[in-house]
Formats: structure tokens, C-alpha cells, sequence
């Protein structure tokens, strides 16, 4: 089963203004991870989750499950619902949804689920890009 872009994209931005909560996974709360995940259990495309991460993900365990879980791609080639991994401080830590708008993520910052324009500083923050599989 292929999900269109849109119905993805429709389904995250059902998200906004959930407020964020450190490995929350429904309505009340959910962190960067948990807003993509929510977002495809919603849509039936994965029924994995992950836990027992600090407040600040470890940057290798996060790439590495991206990897294991989504198709990397060229960031040159990101679409709207496709994944962006940004980098605080040197590690990257934050997992965020473009969009036609910019990104869409449960920002700690925000304290909740937002989706903002993507200025040049966050730009310079993504590390890698993913395809979500079952997107299209």
C-alpha cells in the first residue's frame, strides 16, 4: 500500500499544537520521533516505535535507526513529506516533516508541535534526508 504525500502531510499537520512531551506517542504529548511515528501508525505503515532515549537523543542511535527504518536521500531531492535530521550543538538530534510551508516537528522549543518556515539557520542544521517508506 503506497500513502500520497498529501494524506501524509494531512495526517502530521492533524498533530499541530500537541503539545511536546519527552517520548510521548498520542494526543496529549509526543517529541520529534514520536510525531513521524504517530504519523505512520496512523496511515498503517510501521507498528515500530523506539524508547528508553534521553531527553537528548543519542546522535548515533538516531541516524542509525533513520537508516535502518527510512530510504536516505540527497537533501537536493527532499519533497514535501520526506525527513530531515538536524543537528543542535554538532550532534544531530531532532527529526522534522517538510513541508510545502517549511518543517513540521514537535519542537521542545515550541513546546509543541508546530510547523514554521525553514530559515537559512535551520537549513544549515539538516544532516540528512529520508523517505518515508510507504510514501509516495
Amino acid at each position: 500500500m503506497t500513502i500520497t504525500r498529501a494524506a501524509f502531510l494531512s495526517e502530521a499537520r492533524s498533530w499541530i499544537d500537541v503539545p511536546w512531551v519527552h517520548q510521548g506517542r498520542n494526543r496529549y504529548g509526543v517529541d520529534c520521533i514520536g510525531l513521524v511515528l504517530v504519523t505512520c501508525w496512523a496511515l498503517a505503515l510501521t507498528d515500530y516505535d523506539i524508547s528508553g532515549y534521553g531527553r537528548t537523543p543519542n546522535a548515533d542511535m538516531l541516524m542509525r535507526e533513520l537508516d535502518a527504518r527510512a530510504r536516505r536521500i540527497d537533501l537536493a531531492s527532499a519533497l514535501p513529506a520526506d525527513l530531515v535530521l538536524s543537528r543542535f550543538n554538532h550532534d544531530p538530534q531532532h527529526v522534522g516533516i517538510l513541508t510545502d510551508r517549511g518543517i513540521l516537528h514537535a519542537y521542545a522549543g515550541a513546546r509543541r508541535v508546530v510547523e514554521t518556515a525553514l530559515p537559512r539557520s535551520w537549513r544549515r542544521r539538516i544532516v540528512a534526508a529520508y523517505a518515508v517508506p510507504g510514501v509516495a
